[in-house]
């Protein structure tokens, strides 16, 4: 008999390791709003954009904070 094995990704020659994917975040979601108010507010109110700002940088960080953990969590 012949073997029927489905060959997958693995089996290629030079076939790249398996890497961990990073957990899902808000945090890009959060960024993109906090661009959007932030030119927003350059039309409609300097609160507005007063609000973006804060939110980009809240995003930034929670970002940054995802990253830091996914590089201490591989080592």
């Amino acid at each position: 008999m012949t073997d029927r094995r489905v060959p997958s990704a693995d089996d290629a020659p030079g076939a790249l390791p398996a890497e961990a994917l990073p957990r899902p975040t808000i945090a890009p979601a959060i960024v993109g709003l906090g661009v959007a108010m932030s030119f927003a507010g350059l039309v409609l109110q300097w609160v507005v954009a007063a609000t973006g700002l804060l939110l980009l940088g809240w995003g930034i960080a929670l970002w940054m904070k995802e990253v830091r953990r996914g590089w201490r969590l591989s080592k």
